[in-house]
């Protein structure tokens, strides 16, 4: 969800948007005369019915509330950095100061000291989706509660439950572990520790085989989600970049 609130502020007063929930209040918003006049947060809620308090001083005008339902907005790729050394780490200093204000979804499994920033986030509202693998995906047959095994320990970052775990990655060939796969999908679900976690397989032209469309029907079937990969290149002129797009991200999906 996205919050703005506009408020005029003089000197000495304030305003705090909050989120009521049974086990405490979620601060959303606080306002104070050095903060702009307009604040802007993001919050991960579950659907259903939610309740705003909002709490001013004597002397504070809050003036316009704008709640809207918006889509994930992700970062990926944390911890990261650039390869250029002199542009250094993408670390959480940097993140919070130029990225985090405009998204609300991490990708990520940060470790040691950046896996503070986990707990971090998810205080903030945020919702942290944990990068993980394919088991077996070159390798020897795998069973269906190894599979499971493997993403239920993935949902897991230094004893934090992720948002979701995300699959990299699955393609339509052949492969005689896709049963074994898709019944793991099926498995979580019904997993009490897996419970309130999404499945996410990151899908390169996954749906043109039988057995790679049986496994998306039950993520979905499931409450996940297909995370659709293109690498898409400039193209020479802004004609057959439509184009390109077109085919790729319309298309495609329409098959």
């Amino acid at each position: 969800m996205f919050f703005s609130l506009a408020s005029e502020l003089p000197e000495g007063a304030e305003v705090r948007l909050l989120l009521q929930q049974p086990d405490g209040d979620l601060p959303v918003i606080a306002g104070s005369p050095d903060l702009p006049c307009v604040a802007e947060a993001m919050r991960c809620l579950p659907a259903g019915r939610h309740v705003l308090g909002l709490l001013s001083s004597r002397a504070a005008k809050p003036q316009r509330l704008i709640v809207r339902a918006i889509p994930e907005i992700q970062y990926c790729g944390f911890p990261g950095a650039s390869p250029y050394p002199a542009f250094g780490r993408y670390d959480w200093d940097f993140v919070s100061r130029h990225i985090l204000p405009n998204v609300n979804t991490i990708i990520g499994s940060p470790s040691g000291p950046e896996g503070a920033a986990f707990h971090e986030w998810r205080q903030r509202g945020g919702k942290w989706i944990i990068h993980t693998g394919v088991p077996a995906m070159h390798g020897p047959p795998i069973t269906p509660q190894q599979a499971e095994q493997y993403w239920l320990d993935a949902s897991r970052l230094e004893g934090h439950v992720a948002d979701a775990i995300i699959a990299d990655e699955l393609f339509s060939d052949y492969n005689p572990n896709y049963p074994s796969w898709t019944e793991a999908v099926r498995r979580l679900h019904l997993n009490p520790d897996f419970q309130g976690v999404q499945f996410y397989p990151y899908c390169n032209t996954l749906a043109y085989g039988e057995q790679s469309t049986d496994l998306v029907r039950g993520v979905l079937d499931q409450g996940g989600y297909a995370a659709w990969i293109r690498y898409i290149a400039e193209e020479p002129t802004e004609a057959m970049a439509r184009a390109q797009l077109r085919r790729w991200l319309t298309n495609e999906l329409a098959d």
